[in-house]
């Protein structure tokens, strides 16, 4: 099958236009849901569509064309109406992933970034679809599918095969537990139900023993570097510093403890 050149249409801008004005007072933020929703409208993101963004969110067009550039899955040139992507990172590669690869792209007729000529499908190979433990994985357009093999190839691309279950491990209830019982903008309802009763208790201690406590629990930040968190407090206290006050700078945005 060779592969096709998918010619520019003419875009209608008026679906994009009646859903800018909900969310243009948000501004920089709405910019990655306003992308996504433009690429739904129209399957790709041509730079009428970029401009339009633009303008709405307040945002310079060179930073849409960033955050387009940046993520694999915004395009900027027209694909087919369908996608196949298949993830070629360490865990699916691991897993079975060239073989699936090569099977797939025997099927499709197609080799990775190739187009069929009738424009139905696009081939490609993408990094990281966040399904590692379902490795090798895949999407057909929106529809994921994890632990492929080279036989379930015909029911991936027909839309059969079964979407991945989400499997909770460890003690999702551990930090989840008071998530719909507690008021979340009430402080009170909070300590009503055991919030801050550690407090006391660390108050008291001292703060090699505070250290120490946190090191034996083995707490890890949440960042991506997952560094233990007693040893990030251990190393900020043995800081030479002119003053007995140090402080230490909380990514709160990642959960970081």
């Amino acid at each position: 099958m060779s592969q096709a050149t998918i010619s520019p249409v003419t875009v209608d801008l008026a679906p994009l236009q009646e859903y800018l004005p909900t969310v243009a007072s948000r501004g920089r933020t709405m910019l990655l849901p306003a992308l996504h929703h433009a690429q739904s409208l129209y399957g790709w993101l041509p730079e009428a569509v970029q401009r339009e963004i633009s303008f709405a969110l307040r945002v310079p067009l060179a930073d849409v064309h960033g955050v387009i550039e940046f993520y694999t899955m915004f395009y900027s040139e027209p694909t087919a109406k369908r996608v196949i992507r298949v993830c070629e990172d360490p865990a699916c590669s691991l897993a079975g992933g060239h073989q699936l690869m090569a099977a797939l792209a025997a099927q499709l007729s197609l080799q990775p970034g190739e187009t069929a000529s009738d424009g139905s499908v696009t081939y490609e190979h993408v990094p990281c679809l966040g399904m590692c433990e379902l490795a090798p994985c895949a999407l057909n357009g929106e529809r994921p599918a994890g632990q492929l093999t080279p036989a379930d190839i015909p029911a991936f691309l027909a839309g059969e095969h079964p979407e991945p279950v989400a499997q909770p491990y460890g003690q999702p209830r551990w930090l989840l537990k008071r998530v719909g019982v507690v008021d979340p903008a009430s402080l009170a309802d909070y300590q009503a139900h055991g919030g801050y009763e550690a407090l006391p208790r660390a108050l008291g201690m001292t703060a090699d023993a505070l250290i120490a406590e946190v090191e034996g629990f083995g707490i890890l930040g949440r960042g991506g570097a997952m560094f233990p968190l007693g040893r990030k407090w251990r190393f900020t206290r043995a800081v030479e510093a002119p003053a007995d006050t140090k402080h230490i700078v909380v990514n709160a945005d990642e959960s970081e403890p």
